[in-house]
């Protein structure tokens, strides 16, 4: 699964994405950065991959 999407000439990428970014520049692991969001690593892996949307609960 692609981790954006396009239209008109326009790319959106997955919240996922970003997530990978906020991670990366944390130094932190992702089990540590789920930790963190009150989530397991296996979400948060699923999130970053764009397997799963963003919930309500991480997104605040």
């Amino acid at each position: 699964m692609n981790n954006y999407i396009e239209y008109n000439n326009k790319m959106a990428f997955h919240p996922g994405y970003y997530i990978q970014e906020l991670v990366e520049d944390s130094g932190l692991t992702q089990e540590d950065f789920a930790k963190r969001l009150d989530t397991t690593p296996k979400n948060l892996s699923l999130l970053i991959r764009g397997e799963q949307n963003l919930s309500i609960d991480i997104a605040v």
